[in-house]
């Protein structure tokens, strides 16, 4: 079910900000950026409305509960829309909640045999939560031959760095990394650099 909202701005864009909401078993609500001028989607912003995955058996469960995202996108040079933006984030959960006994067993009794019984009754949970983004800074079409003949090149090694250094990017295209990842030292340092 969609009902339109406001008429406001995204950028230099005059856009319809348009609410969405499910009906029936449909999973995610959220608001869509329309483009007044050729009704082009330019952001959606949505989240699901109930769990995506659960499971429960004999006392131990999981639970997919969080879903969520926003993708951008942008006019390129050919005039189509090309993705800009993308963000989600992620929620799981994991618990157990079962009873356990240990019984050790001992053949020279007589009666029932037991020595030794332990009994415990395991309640835990565990959350995970991770967000995701992708930031696309430029775009080029690539033709069907220069797609099929492309190598992957496994030759690439990942360079370990004890401690954030600003000279390992320059010349690259970069978010500037915040206030953590320059304040950031490894614990151990390693052999291999």
């Amino acid at each position: 079910e969609f009902e339109k909202r406001q008429l406001t701005h995204l950028g230099d864009d005059a856009v319809y900000v348009v609410n969405f909401q499910p009906k029936g078993g449909a999973d995610y609500k959220g608001v869509l950026y329309i483009n007044v001028q050729d009704f082009a989607v330019l952001r959606v912003d949505y989240e699901n409305v109930k769990p995506l995955k659960t499971f429960g058996l004999l006392g131990i469960s999981f639970r997919e509960y969080l879903y969520k995202g926003k993708m951008i996108f942008a006019r390129g040079k050919d005039g189509k829309y090309n993705l800009k933006y993308l963000e989600t984030e992620g929620g799981s959960q994991f618990g157990v909640d079962r009873p356990l006994k240990i019984i050790e067993k001992n053949k020279n009794t007589k009666g029932r045999r037991r020595q030794n019984e332990l009994y415990a009754q395991i309640d835990m949970a565990m959350n995970n939560t991770d967000k995701r983004q992708i930031v696309v800074f430029d775009t080029a079409n690539l033709s069907d031959s220069g797609y099929t003949g492309f190598k992957e090149n496994n030759q690439q090694l990942p360079t370990y760095l004890a401690a954030y250094d600003p000279e390992f990017w320059k010349g690259y295209n970069i978010i500037e990394p915040n206030q953590a990842i320059k304040d950031f030292t490894a614990l151990e340092q390693s052999s291999e650099k």
